[in-house]
């Protein structure tokens, strides 16, 4: 019998429905799977009050739960990282449902492998059902082709050596500098298609969130040398493609007529913050990873605009 090791780690924050439902999941697959003896549960919990403490502690002692650091997502899961003594870890976000052998199919494709294999593993998240209109969203990936920390596995050695998610991306953007970074370190990055959650559609935030998004782009292009003049042109030009692509083929109904404002404010605190954005990063260090890697290897192209 395969003696490796695994984690699964839920990274939370202020939504004890969502673990609750997410912790049942998994353990019901756990007891079934026979795996108790090899996977462990770690909850890593950024709330700002104990519910979700509560929850763990009276429904599922079996699970270790630790306090985050409260500094974004991936401040969240590098600290779980850091904790865990597992072999591999298994990445799933506290509101997403695995679906039947997700647990199975993940320990299967890790079991032939060694933790020094390069090599990781991305599931297919799929949202829960259709979106009713522009005002909702829900990530989207059923072939395990693009870089979302929702479902994934990685050795807890290729995580550390990698260098973690960077805690620069508060909001969002992290999983996709994260995979790239993978992928020029090294690693395969394997999509997973078999291993399947799911994921529920949700209301989309107010444009000030919505325009938080852009920040880590401001990161990576500078990261990959783009000069501050080229982002600041760059950035605003490139969300407002990007919120113009939303509307291809979408039927003009009340609900997106009435997201035009809510992406026009998007746009408007996007184009406002972008200067600040840039004079703020563009006097702090750059990523050490990839300014090592530019010195053999071209950036991305466009600086991933």
């Amino acid at each position: 019998m395969n003696s490796l090791t695994a984690t699964v780690i839920v990274p939370t924050r202020n939504r004890p429905d969502f673990a609750d439902h997410c912790l049942r999941l998994i353990f019901s697959q756990l007891e079934k799977s026979q795996l108790a003896n090899r996977v462990s549960v770690m909850i890593t919990d950024d709330s700002d009050n104990s519910k979700t403490q509560e929850l763990v502690e009276s429904k599922y002692p079996k699970v270790l739960y630790q306090h985050g650091p409260k500094n974004g997502p991936g401040a969240n899961r590098n600290s779980a990282a850091r904790m865990a003594t597992s072999d591999w870890l298994i990445f799933i976000d506290d509101d997403c449902s695995p679906q039947s052998n997700w647990l199975e199919s993940f320990v299967s494709m890790l079991d032939q492998h060694s933790p020094s294999s390069p090599i990781c593993w991305l599931g297919a998240t799929i949202r829960d059902g259709e979106l009713p209109s522009l005002k909702y969203e829900a990530p989207h990936n059923p072939e395990g082709t693009n870089g979302i920390t929702a479902n994934f596995a990685i050795s807890r050695q290729n995580y550390l050596a990698v260098g973690q998610i960077d805690e620069r991306y508060r909001v969002a953007f992290e999983d996709i500098e994260f995979f790239a970074r993978c992928q020029a370190w090294g690693l395969e990055v394997s999509a997973a298609p078999e291993v399947i959650v799911l994921h529920p559609i949700r209301r989309i935030p107010s444009p000030r969130k919505l325009s938080q998004r852009w920040h880590g782009k401001v990161v990576f292009a500078l990261d990959q040398g783009a000069s501050p003049g080229r982002v600041l042109w760059n950035l605003p030009l490139h969300a407002a493609l990007v919120i113009r692509s939303r509307y291809r083929g979408a039927p003009w109904n009340v609900d997106n007529l009435y997201s035009v404002f809510l992406f026009g404010g998007e746009l408007l605190f996007t184009i406002f913050q972008t200067p600040a954005w840039v004079l703020r990063e563009s006097r702090t260090s750059r990523s050490r990873f990839w300014s090592n890697h530019l010195k053999f290897h071209p950036a991305v192209p466009k600086y991933g605009f």
